[in-house]
């Protein structure tokens, strides 16, 4: 078994070997995963024959041995050889992963000079940087981190094609090979390496973003807008040149200039501008082409520019090693070549096409002017056609006179450009310009001879072309002054539509008249033009045009609100939407607003704008107009401010006939009436509020068995409510006109409310003082033997006030119950009970000077006390309101019945102290005279106590009764005071011996 088990990790031995193999150079991925396929077929066929080996060699094990296969002892050798078996499988798998660490790990590349692994390229596809194949993970292609983890996964498979040991040879040990700390371990190594390659390779890809704008952004797009921006600026620049020419040569004309020197920007601008060559762009030569282009020293600096960067990227090293990448760069290097010279020839192209357009052009008009000047004029002096074909050349070549040149010389510099950067030419053009040039010069002199000979023609024909144009300045002239009396310039608020439609077709019509007229003004200027004649302006036309624009903009805004309002006419009244019409009419306000400023000259503005605002006015008071509170007494009030008839409720009542009322004039007035609506309302609510809660409100009773009757709960709330209601009142009332609709109700309410409010007053100070005295004057006998008289009133008005209560509880509502007649009453029940409370008091003053201790107790208490007079056990509550340290007695319990007599045996005080008496004391007679013989029963007993504890005192030192024990028989103030009695005789008897001569009588008492 040794030995067979010896042969088993031979086995596992010859699996541990990597499963990954390369070659010493680079490859690229698909090929390379092509090549290690192949070879992993052959591999797993290898560990698959050596675990059916090891399989065989436990199976002849056992069949030697004869063991049963399910026995323990079997199963525990399987378990072992299953061991050994995963052991050499993780064995085989770290192997190979940390082979392949190795050929990954950029230190381990650096240390032994590890070819690379892939080749792979870089390039631009579709304006994004990308690598072929890609890095990242993808399920979409083969990428170089795919090919990490097919390689990853072959090294996890070797636990698949490993069998299991003693299960049929069924299962693997795939599950033991995830749980491995040391396959976590490597595979950790492996990753770590990954994700270095991850992030050089991007990084790597990111230093290319510097040329991202070559991609992203059109040449064509880029070149139209410096072209634009550069014109622009220069052309600005170049109006602003003239402007100072202009105002220099005004101040040379007037008065003696003032010398100012130019500061050093104004120098400098100036020779910039001045480099600028402006061109009209209605040259006949310039058919085609940009007349005004950016100095031709920017186009350098752009060319320039884009040729740096393309030796830039000519300089970009080839291939790029990254750990195990070779990476190809020249696929990118090629494709950002293309983008840069593609932005270099939409700058080259533009001024290719701008010498060769205008070469043409300039060849096309010496050859037409040519033609056109073979026929002289003088020859045939009555061929007026002739003579104006003739004039119009002569006027083409005037008009270019001293702007060929400059627009030659352009063009010279423009080939020269282009030669320095070697841009390719088809022809020699500085020749081809030259020539040109010269033939332009040529027929231009021939022009001007021609010119010379037909003057007097041209003379002729000038004067006869005056008359023609002092006629037609007056049909001109005529034309503004019928413009201006004619044309809709005023707008009444009442026309509609139709009207509206008629005034575009008089706006129509004058404007098919201004265009004939502006063609007719067109035609003279060119003949001014031919004959050099001064042009003359005919600003009465420009004028005439800017009024039909503005005056086109005002009716439109005025159709636009007529069109609005028109819509709204027909809303029925219930369905006007205010809040959303205001929206929309504010939207129709701000667009007037923002009309031309020209137009608020026009008399139609003014009365639009003020259409506009009324609307703005009415439509908020429409929205007020629809609130609840509005009811006929307002409506009344608008019909008779307006002083129009409308029925509001009628179901045709709509938008229009609101609009017909013009309420806008009469906002202020409709503003009160809503205002008063809401108050009144408000009011109304409120007063209606109070009346129903108080016709509601019942007073409610609690039956009082102490009493044999019915008596008032609380009165908390309806006080509360009762309070509220007349402040509410009070400010009703104090609204003025917003209350006289419903003044009577009003006053109404707060007299029922005073009323109210006297009545429960004085109902709860006689329900208070009833329940206070009757106790007393009912049940008290000693009271009803000393007041007799009063004792008769307070019968009288018992009786009266229990029949009062119960009639209220039986029609409990408090308006119905607090009436002026009820208050008279209670009044006098009131009188009547401080009548007898005052002879109470009086009575109670004669007990107190009987027994002053019931000065320390309330009035209350005291009533309370001598209603209870022959019922100690009563009065006994009362006791430690009189005696500061009484608090109760202990009463002689009747031996038959049990109950307790009015003999006390004993005395507690507040603490519970107990001290008997030393004979029972008897509680009978006048209540006064009882607790005065029971203060002096108490004295007397704690004086006899106090005189045995003193005389008990003796024993302490003997012995007998130590101090500890004696306190222990007697109540703490007789403990406290025989003692206190006893140190004072003896310190006395200290000082006695001291004066005796016994020095040391003070230290022996202390020792004591």
């Amino acid at each position: 078994m040794k030995g067979d088990l010896e042969k088993i990790r031979e086995a596992l031995g010859r699996m541990d070997k990597p499963l990954l193999e390369r070659k010493n150079k680079p490859m690229l991925p698909d090929e390379f995963m092509n090549i290690h396929s192949a070879k992993m077929m052959d591999k797993k066929t290898n560990i698959r024959n050596e675990s059916q080996g090891i399989n065989r060699l436990v199976k002849e094990i056992s069949e030697i041995l004869k063991v049963d296969k399910k026995g323990p002892t079997w199963k525990n050798y399987t378990d072992y050889v299953n061991e050994v078996v995963l052991n050499g499988v993780i064995k085989a798998i770290t192997t190979s992963c940390a082979y392949l660490d190795e050929q990954i790990n950029p230190e381990s590349i650096e240390k032994h000079q590890l070819a690379p692994i892939f080749d792979v390229k870089i390039g631009l596809h579709k304006n994004q940087i990308m690598y072929e194949p890609e890095i990242q993970e993808s399920d979409k292609s083969l990428t170089v981190i795919n090919c990490v983890n097919s390689w990853v996964r072959d090294f996890v498979n070797i636990a698949n094609w490993v069998s299991r040991i003693g299960h049929d040879n069924q299962g693997d040990f795939i599950v033991e090979v995830r749980d491995s700390f040391e396959i976590k371990e490597a595979f950790a190594k492996v990753y770590d390496s990954v994700e270095w390659i991850l992030k050089e390779t991007e990084a790597f890809k990111q230093g290319f973003d510097s040329y991202k704008y070559l991609w992203d952004s059109d040449p064509s797009q880029i070149f139209e807008n410096f072209v634009e921006e550069e014109v622009t600026k220069e052309i600005e620049a170049y109006n602003a040149m003239i402007q100072q020419q202009q105002a220099a040569a005004a101040q040379q004309d007037g008065a003696q200039p003032v010398a100012k020197k130019p500061t050093k920007t104004q120098s400098e601008n100036k020779e910039e501008v001045e480099e600028f060559v402006y061109i009209d762009p209605d040259l006949i030569i310039m058919s085609g082409v940009r007349a005004n282009i950016p100095k031709l020293i920017l186009f350098d600096e752009k060319i320039t520019h884009f040729k740096t960067i393309q030796q830039k990227i000519a300089q970009i090293q080839n291939p790029v090693r990254k750990g195990w990448l070779k990476i190809d760069v020249q696929p990118l290097k090629s494709a950002l070549d293309v983008k840069v010279t593609s932005a270099v020839n939409v700058y080259t192209d533009f001024l290719k096409t701008q010498i060769k357009q205008t070469l043409g052009n300039l060849k096309g008009f010496n050859a037409n002017t040519n033609d056109g000047i073979k026929k002289n004029p003088i020859d045939d002096e009555h061929n007026t056609e002739l003579l104006m074909s003739v004039m119009k050349i002569i006027a083409e070549v005037r008009t270019l006179d001293g702007k060929t040149e400059k627009i030659v010389k352009r063009l010279r510099d423009m080939v020269n450009l282009l030669k320095k950067h070697s841009v390719g030419l088809e022809e020699d053009y500085l020749n081809v310009i030259d020539t040109v040039y010269s033939n332009y010069y040529e027929t231009k002199n021939k022009v001007f001879d021609l010119k010379a000979d037909i003057l007097p023609l041209q003379t002729r024909e000038a004067k006869a072309l005056q008359k023609r144009l002092d006629q037609f300045s007056q049909q001109v002239q005529n034309f503004r002054t019928d413009f201006l009396q004619n044309l809709p310039f005023s707008y009444d608020d009442k026309m509609d539509i139709m009207a509206i439609n008629k005034c575009y077709e008089q706006i129509t019509s004058y404007y098919m008249d201004l265009c004939k007229i502006e063609e007719e003004a067109k035609e003279y200027n060119n003949l001014e033009h031919l004959f050099e004649m001064e042009q003359t302006n005919y600003k009465v036309l420009k004028d005439c045009r800017a009024d039909l624009k503005l005056l086109k903009i005002m009716w439109d805004a005025i159709a636009m609100v007529t069109y609005q309002y028109d819509d709204w006419k027909g809303k029925n009244w219930k369905s006007i939407k205010a809040d959303l019409l205001t929206e929309n009419n504010k939207v129709l306000s701000d667009q007037i607003k923002k009309l031309p400023r020209e137009i608020r000259n026009f008399k139609g503005y003014p009365v639009v704008v003020e259409k506009v605002k009324n609307m703005q006015t009415l439509l908020p008071l429409i929205s007020q107009l629809h609130s609840e509170f509005m009811v006929d007494r307002h409506w009344e009030e608008i019909r008779r401010i307006t002083g129009k008839e409308f029925n509001e409720k009628d179901p045709n009542f709509n938008f229009n006939d609101i609009l017909l009322l013009e309420l806008y004039k009469f906002d202020t007035a409709i503003n009160e009436i809503v205002d008063k609506a809401q108050k009144e309302a408000k009011i109304d609510k409120k007063i209606r509020k109070i009346e129903s809660e108080w016709i509601k409100q019942v007073f409610e009773f609690v039956d009082e068995k102490e009493y044999e009757t019915k008596l008032f709960q609380s009165f908390d709330n309806m006080i509360e409510l009762l309070d509220q209601n007349s402040m509410d009142l009070m400010g009703m009332l104090s609204q003025g006109k917003y209350v006289e609709f419903i003044r009577p109700l009003v006053e109404q309410w707060r007299e029922t409310l005073k009323n109210v409010d006297a009545v429960i007053t004085v109902w709860l100070k006689v329900q208070k003082n009833w329940r206070r005295l009757v106790n007393i004057f009912v049940k008290s006998e000693d009271i009803r033997s000393q007041l007799p008289d009063d004792t008769k009133k307070f019968e009288a008005l018992d009786k009266e006030f229990r029949e009062m209560m119960i009639d209220c509880s039986q029609n409990p509502g408090v308006v119905d119950s607090c009436t002026p007649e009820r208050k008279e009453v209670l009044d006098g029940m009131l009188t009547t009970l401080e009548q007898c409370e005052k002879a109470l008091n009086e009575y109670l003053e004669d007990k107190k000077k009987a027994f002053p201790r019931f000065y320390f107790v309330s009035n209350q208490a005291l009533l309370d006390i001598l209603s209870n007079g022959n019922n100690p056990h009563k009065v006994v509550e009362y006791l430690g309101d009189c005696f500061d340290g009484m608090k109760d007695l202990e009463f002689i319990k009747d031996e038959n019945t049990g109950a307790k007599t009015k003999s006390a045996r004993a005395m507690y005080s507040k603490e519970y102290e107990k001290v008997d008496f030393l004979s029972p004391f008897v509680c009978e007679g006048a209540v006064e005279t009882w607790l005065s013989n029971l203060e002096y029963k108490m004295r007397a007993t704690l004086a006899e106590i106090l005189e045995e504890a003193r005389g008990s005192a003796e024993f302490w030192d003997a012995g007998e009764r130590p101090r500890h024990e004696w306190i222990k028989g007697y109540c703490a103030q007789i403990s406290l005071v025989t003692t206190q009695v006893v140190w004072t005789e003896e310190v006395n008897r200290a000082f006695d011996d001291l004066e005796g001569g016994a020095d040391s009588a003070m230290k022996e008492y202390l020792k004591l």
